[in-house]
């Protein structure tokens, strides 16, 4: 599960030097879609039992914490691109 969780960190940090608006919606924005999806993947564990619940409850997790970490290097990248 680790390196799940290190692939999408790094896609979602590559990615992110090409998302610059100059403010915080783009950040908020990716941010949002991760979650979005780590909503689905909670819901679906609630649907479901033992190894399976867990395994979809950490995938929601993962995709909280590279939402999170998308969202910061949105915004050293917008701090980057206007010189600060």
């Amino acid at each position: 599960m680790q390196i799940g969780r290190f692939l999408i960190i790094a896609a979602c940090l590559s990615l992110a030097g090409c998302w610059t608006e100059g403010d915080d919606q783009t950040a908020e924005n990716v941010q949002a879609e991760f979650d979005n999806t780590a909503s689905q993947y909670d819901q679906a564990a609630k649907n479901a039992s033992g190894p399976e619940e867990e395994r979809l409850e950490d995938t929601a997790e993962v995709y909280r914490e590279a939402g999170e970490a998308a969202a910061e290097a949105v915004d050293k990248t917008d701090l980057q691109a206007n010189g600060q």
